[in-house]
């Protein structure tokens, strides 16, 4: 008699339109509504049918001419989205540019990641526990202001950078900036703004060297968030941030407020006074000399190469919507870009598949029909 085996639960494959209209998306009603003046504007075009169409335009890749006439031949996939009569291209561009705007999108992000974290609940599983965080290129326009060339991509470009839950591949928070800023700046910023919103603490985050400055390695360690950077070739150990070295600092520390005899405090005691104290980047020295010691082993190379998770997520958002490259010019139109499309693939993707009793392989877009 053979082991039975766990069914797992599956969605099959399901149309575009389809799709959405099954997906529920009730409960972003009350934040679209915060988006209209009068009441009337929203009733007209009901304002989650909106968001439905936004979504179904961002999948088909087409800009917002293209989506009405798409859907002006196929009267049957406009009715799934809940439209009897079609809105004009005009009010679709004024809906996603200005009505919700770069800062709605960023709410109506954040409100859905805290949707799926609630669903998720049930099922015992936590959100935002294991972290990564990585940018990624978005091509724009050769006139663009706001955008740089960054010479590694030989793109006049702007960044994304994306904090992704690398446990369960689900997107948390995004920010923006031009080609060629220092990732690194992006790193806590990201993380505090994402554990108010899930009201969790993240206990480690992987990156690439990009975010392993001094500054980093000591500001996430002492939050209580190991950062996990494998340290390059060129990165020496430091013996003036060994435990020995510490101490003697400590020791010159002599008479400042708070100051205790070494007998009577622990070595998290010794990096919290240090770094309080100014030693930043001493104690930033000591977390990445242990990350040195351990770059080899392969338990280490393991738990690093979870970073994968973020490109590949880059990967899936790119090929399915179109991410990779804006087709307008500026920073407020890069803010709609991506809230726009990280929305699109957050609720087509992991809400839809968890509403469905489905909370694996949630970054896959397999199950959608474009």
């Amino acid at each position: 008699m053979g082991v039975e085996q766990e069914i797992k639960p599956s969605i099959g494959t399901c149309l575009l339109a389809t799709l959405l209209s099954l997906l529920d998306l009730e409960f972003l009603r009350e934040h679209l509504k915060k988006f209209y003046a009068e009441e009337w504007r929203w009733r007209k075009f009901d304002c989650v049918c909106m968001l439905k169409l936004n979504i179904f335009r961002i999948f088909k890749q087409k800009d917002f001419p293209g989506v009405i006439k798409y859907l002006s031949l196929r009267p049957d996939e406009a009715k799934l989205l809940g439209f009897s009569e079609l809105p004009s291209d005009k009010t679709i561009w004024h809906w996603e540019k200005i009505r919700i705007g770069g800062e709605g999108w960023k709410q109506l992000f954040l409100a859905c990641i805290r949707k799926v974290r609630f669903l998720l609940v049930p099922f015992g599983i936590m959100v935002g526990k294991h972290i990564g965080q990585d940018s990624t290129p978005v091509e724009s326009t050769r006139g663009d202001p706001d955008a740089k060339f960054n010479p590694h991509y030989k793109l006049m470009m702007h960044k994304c950078h994306l904090l992704l839950d690398v446990e369960h591949h689900l997107p948390l928070d995004y920010d923006g900036s031009d080609g060629t800023a220092y990732d690194g700046d992006y790193l806590l910023p990201l993380i505090e703004e994402s554990e108010a919103n899930l009201e969790t603490a993240a206990e480690d985050c992987v990156a690439d060297g990009n975010y392993g400055s001094f500054e980093n390695h000591a500001r996430m360690h002492m939050r209580g968030c190991g950062l996990i950077v494998k340290p390059s070739v060129s990165d020496v150990y430091h013996p003036e941030a060994d435990e020995r070295g510490l101490w003697r600092e400590y020791q010159k520390l002599k008479g400042v407020n708070g100051w205790l005899p070494p007998d009577f405090i622990s070595l998290r005691q010794l990096l919290e006074f240090l770094y309080l104290n100014g030693k930043v980047e001493l104690v930033g020295m000591f977390f990445r000399n242990a990350l040195v010691k351990i770059r080899d082993e392969i338990d280490f190379l393991k738990h690093y190469h979870r970073r994968s998770v973020n490109e590949g997520f880059h990967g899936v958002v790119k090929d399915n919507t179109g991410f990779g490259k804006m087709r307008v010019s500026g920073s407020k139109n890069l803010k709609v870009h991506m809230g726009a499309h990280l929305l699109s693939v957050l609720a087509v993707g992991a809400l839809f598949k968890i509403q469905n009793g489905v909370t694996t392989e949630l970054m896959g877009l397999g199950h959608v029909i474009v």
